[in-house]
């Protein structure tokens, strides 16, 4: 449950102003700290790379392949861009270190690696992808240099903490109830919509490109309609692969869902990035795709992976948790604890007050005193 307080309209801006200035402060001192991180990760997954056991038609075509000059600063790049992420995702999320390591970690490995290698955990090789079990290794070495670079994260990078007990009376709850149906009907749902929008992306960003064509042996276009017909009759595993990557999308976004059910702007700019980080990999070259295959490659999927991302996003963040707001009762100050010194104190001068109290008023003491000069 998250609770906001709604006092007057200065309390609730003051209020606001404290529920975001930690957060944003936390985060930029992370993003400060992102390029030292970056450069440890990038350390790792780049000298990491060269004791993956590739396979003999890996190290083949590798063997042909002159790696670009860039290359450790790619990796540099692309560490740099998983601490960018980090660094919002540990000082935005809500307080709970572990919680939000865990779903932060499995959002992560699976957006970037199981669902972009997808295609080759399922068919094995094919031109322009990686064997099997070369995609196994692969992405078993750099899921472990990722998380040496969790570990590293939770040192160094700041988190948001529970509220204090000092902290202003809340008079408003509000609530995220999950609903379980409209849960189903998004996993069921999206897959589809993503398989629409694959097949769109691949004929007019990818399949349309003469060179690509010649890459897979196909030397004419038979236009939009043609060429899924042509899919749907000799490579229906196109369509198996699309829903299933579809899925794997969707379920590899609820982790973030449920960590930032609260923020939807922020999990829509999350989920953008982690979408697209299969892709930022991509950008270091391999021997597998050659450049001019590569880059429509990349151009075909960071358009498909942003649009379905946001709908995605969007869809899931209003459709699957319902927002319950309940005022609550208004709440007594708590006592203030009196320390036996001010207790001591406080009875010394009740019983002073006490025994004045008892004594002859000013009153009486003129009274007596006139008496006593007039002789009475």
């Amino acid at each position: 449950m998250v609770n906001i307080s709604c006092g007057t309209t200065a309390d609730l801006g003051r209020r606001r102003w404290l529920l975001w200035r930690l957060p944003v402060r936390h985060m930029g001192r992370n993003l400060a700290k992102s390029p030292l991180m970056a450069i440890f990760l990038g350390a790792l997954l780049f000298f990491a790379a060269g004791f993956i056991p590739y396979s003999e038609a890996y190290l083949a075509q590798a063997a042909e392949f002159t790696a670009p000059f860039i290359g450790p600063f790619l990796y540099m790049g692309f560490a740099l861009y998983l601490s960018l992420i980090a660094a919002v995702v540990f000082g935005t999320a809500p307080p709970g270190k572990i919680k939000m390591m865990g779903f932060f970690f499995l959002s992560l490995i699976g957006l970037t690696w199981a669902c972009p290698l997808l295609q080759s955990l399922l068919y094995d090789a094919s031109p322009g992808i990686p064997g099997r079990m070369d995609a196994v290794f692969s992405a078993a070495f750099q899921i472990g240099c990722v998380l040496l670079g969790m570990v590293l994260f939770a040192l160094n990078y700041k988190t948001a903490q529970p509220p204090a007990d000092n902290d202003p009376p809340q008079s408003v709850a509000i609530e995220y109830k999950l609903r379980p149906v409209m849960l189903i009907v998004n996993i069921v749902v999206l897959p589809l919509i993503y398989t629409l929008l694959f097949f769109v992306a691949w004929y007019f960003l990818y399949w349309h490109n003469a060179d690509v064509r010649a890459f897979y042996g196909a030397a004419e276009d038979g236009g939009f309609i043609g060429a899924i017909v042509n899919v749907l009759l000799n490579d229906a595993w196109m369509l198996t692969l699309a829903l299933a990557k579809g899925l794997a999308y969707t379920v590899f976004t609820l982790p973030m869902l449920f960590l930032f059910k609260a923020k939807r702007v922020l999990f829509l700019i999350l989920n953008v990035l982690l979408y697209l980080s299969g892709l930022v990999r991509m950008l270091i070259p391999d021997p597998i795709m050659p450049d001019a295959i590569r880059w429509p490659y990349l151009i075909c999927n960071g358009a498909l992976l942003f649009v379905f991302a946001v709908l995605a996003g969007v869809l899931l963040h209003i459709l699957v948790f319902r927002k319950i707001v309940t005022e609550l009762p208004p709440q007594k100050p708590a006592a203030r604890t009196v320390t036996p010194e001010q207790a001591a104190a406080i009875a010394k001068a009740r019983a002073a007050k006490a025994a004045a109290a008892k004594g002859p008023t000013a009153e009486q003491a003129a009274d007596v005193v006139s008496a006593v000069i007039k002789g009475e």
